[in-house]
């Protein structure tokens, strides 16, 4: 995938900018060698109103950096072309789901995050351990293929009841997650 988009170069001095973190070049070509990670000639640094904001360019001193690309989504893209898994969630939904195509990281409408590092969980060892965390009987939980929500309405004999079905802790673990999408289990500490 090519990183560089010109949609997304801007003059150092556009005050769309101030505060954000951006790629710096002091010309098109570096900034694009910059961009798609081949060239060293410039730097990544949040933008500043500098003294010289707005001279033309001869006045300006030699060390400035002239131009400035800032794309939200450069981080992202460049992690997917590095191999690393990407998610993407639709605005105003709560469930992230993981970019399997390239055309996926320019969809709109789209919140974009490299995905987090899993923690390890393990299984509720018995009803009364589940209670400790979540200190309530009835509760609900989400299907991890569907994403539907049940209200886990019964307990007896280590296994809790959902709809029409008894699960045991490891069954409850393997299918579903809470609500906010964390696992039906107790996160290992090492």
């Amino acid at each position: 995938m090519e990183l560089f988009d010109k949609e997304f170069v801007h003059f150092i001095w556009d005050d769309d900018l101030k505060n954000k973190k951006c790629l710096l070049a002091d010309s098109i070509g570096n900034l694009v060698n910059l961009v798609n990670g081949s060239g060293v000639n410039g730097y990544c640094d949040e933008v500043k109103k500098s003294r010289n904001a707005g001279k033309p360019f001869e006045d300006r001193d030699e060390d400035c950096w002239r131009f400035a690309y800032y794309d939200p989504r450069y981080e992202c893209k460049k992690a997917f072309n590095e191999g690393k898994p990407i998610q993407f969630q639709w605005i105003g939904k709560e469930h992230w789901t993981d970019v399997t195509e390239e055309r996926q990281l320019t969809l709109e409408n789209i919140n974009l995050r490299i995905k987090p590092e899993e923690h390890e969980y393990r299984p509720f060892v018995d009803f009364s351990e589940l209670m400790e965390i979540i200190g309530t009987k009835l509760f609900w939980v989400k299907t991890k293929d569907t994403f539907n929500e049940f209200l886990v309405t019964g307990n007896q004999n280590g296994a809790v009841y959902i709809v029409d079905r008894w699960y045991t802790m490891q069954g409850l673990f393997d299918d579903f997650t809470f609500p906010n999408g964390s696992p039906c289990g107790v996160k290992l500490e090492w």
